[in-house]
């Protein structure tokens, strides 16, 4: 298995912090394209969630362990 990263620039992640300051991400966070658009999903979202505070994080990287590639398989055919 080998690492890989991918490096973004201007993206961003909306995450939240709730009233006991506990902070969370979504497990598969929507990458928004551009700052205004993230910050427009946080207004949103504290609309519809007025007991949380929404953050807007800027991405950097993403890194991800890629798996090892099988081996390719030999058939072999005889008549």
């Amino acid at each position: 298995m080998g690492y890989k990263t991918e490096v973004h620039a201007n993206q961003f992640i909306v995450g939240s912090v709730d009233g006991k300051y506990n902070f969370s991400i979504s497990s598969r966070p929507v990458l928004h394209p551009d700052y205004q658009t993230a910050v427009s999903e946080a207004k949103r979202l504290a609309t519809s969630f007025p007991d949380k505070k929404f953050v807007v994080l800027a991405v950097v990287a993403i890194a991800s362990i890629e798996p090892k590639p099988e081996p390719p398989v030999k058939i072999t055919y005889s008549l």
